[in-house]
């Protein structure tokens, strides 16, 4: 009978770093991409690797799998490679790289050179989550490192992974003092499960240039508007340019640009009217989850440029928020972060049901718990109270009043520049 050998097994540190936008990267000059980025495993990787007592698994075209004794080596190789980026970054004749990177720590089985299990898989799924320059780490990594190094966390919360069923704690890591990966100053960008939108520049279907520059005024302003909420997070106009003259599908775009929201529209004359089609698409499910058309008249095409944009701005944050309070009410309660809190929150805010109200101060306090300085949460409680003391529902009128005071006073104090602060503060206290 043939003897079966024993499967080896031990705790591995797994990091995991790709390029960021590397198939558009190898579409501008691919001889030159493969250069930088062999240079960069040869210039910056390997020689930190080799600092940090790491081991190469893997090298898969633009991605590569190294594993680390321990997860402090890990953070500490990972910090030190974006920060050499950092530095080098407009130094090069060739291509700027950019990673992402995921770190995670598990049992792992040992088969000859390789690691096999479930904590390499979550490593490679985790770094999809950072934007270029950043490292995302796991709950159990956050746990081996933070009173370790000099680093603080921001919760992502429990995120769904790509053919992994649990779901999984993830962090991102900011580091203090440096130009690299700079720390979140602010109490609202401390928030990052804002939903990510990007705006496209608006399609000339007319072929008249004129009517180009107009429909890149729009965008503009479109960009502009969302960049003013605190509820969004919407990319930067010189990152969104690229695809001004480009035929992509929605789900490529929003892929290399990191987010999950896709505002595309054009720009047709009609003899001598102008229309403009508008359409938000959610890449993930690749679906329209809003569209509108607006018609104006040539003379009065400023006003035109003005009015739709407000128009847009207006009505996509609150179709976002549907869409998010969707997909927040398919998770179980236990694994919401505190942005999801909200958004349960408000799907049962305003249906006139006792039960509902009651639940939705739950889920409020929840969010406030989990994450004190997101203001706009702290808002919402203090509405919550001005409601439920307004309606008649307060069991202690004179305590709602005074807590609903001090909730508006603490989102006023943590984001006094914040439409929804500034609004429930003035009615309660003013």
């Amino acid at each position: 009978m043939e003897q079966v050998a024993p499967i080896t097994r031990r705790l591995a540190a797994i990091a995991f770093a790709d390029v960021a936008g590397w198939s558009r990267l190898i579409e501008r000059n691919d001889v030159e991409t493969l250069r930088a980025w062999k240079a960069l495993r040869a210039d910056v990787i390997e020689p930190k690797l080799r600092e940090h007592r790491g081991r190469v698994l893997e090298v898969a075209g633009d991605a590569v799998l190294v594993e680390f004794a321990s997860a402090v080596a890990a953070v500490s190789w990972a910090l030190d490679t974006q920060r050499a980026l950092s530095h080098e970054e407009g130094d090069t004749a060739g291509p700027s790289l950019r990673l992402r990177i995921g770190i995670n720590v598990e049992d792992v089985i040992v088969d000859e050179d390789k690691l096999i299990g479930d904590g390499v898989n979550i490593a490679a799924r985790i770094h999809q989550l950072a934007s270029p320059g950043e490292i995302i780490v796991t709950g159990a990594v956050r746990d081996y490192v933070w009173n370790k190094m000099p680093v603080t966390f921001t919760d992502l919360g429990e995120r769904e992974l790509k053919n992994i069923t649990r779901s999984i704690r993830a962090y991102r890591i900011e580091v203090q003092g440096t130009g690299g990966i700079p720390a979140r100053s602010q109490p609202h960008l401390s928030w990052t499960k804002r939903p990510a939108v990007a705006v496209l520049p608006f399609r000339n279907l007319s072929g008249d240039p004129e009517e180009g520059y107009f429909g890149e005024g729009i965008t503009e302003d479109i960009i502009n508007g969302l960049a003013r909420s605190h509820s969004l997070y919407v990319i930067a106009r010189n990152s969104t340019l690229r695809y001004r003259d480009r035929q992509m599908d929605a789900r490529d775009i929003a892929d290399e640009l990191g987010v999950r929201y896709i505002l595309q529209g054009s720009i047709r004359r009609q003899a001598a009217r102008l229309r403009i089609s508008s359409e938000l698409v959610d890449a993930v499910s690749n679906r329209t989850v809003w569209a509108e058309k607006f018609d104006g008249a040539n003379d009065e095409i400023f006003e035109f440029q003005d009015r739709i944009a407000a128009s847009i701005v207006g009505m996509l944050e609150p179709k976002v928020y549907q869409v998010e309070a969707a997909r927040a009410l398919e998770k179980p309660t236990e694994s919401l972060d505190a942005y999801e809190c909200v958004l349960r929150a408000l799907s049962l805010l305003y249906t006139f049901n006792d039960k509902d109200f009651a639940e939705a101060g739950t889920y409020l306090q929840r969010a406030v718990t989990l994450d004190p300085l997101y203001a706009q949460a702290h808002a919402y409680r203090a509405w919550w109270l001005n409601l439920r003391t307004g309606e008649g529902r307060s069991t202690d009128p004179e305590a709602d009043r005074k807590e609903a005071g001090r909730a508006s006073a603490t989102a006023l104090a943590l984001d006094p520049n914040d439409a929804f602060c500034l609004a429930v503060a003035a009615h309660i206290q003013g």
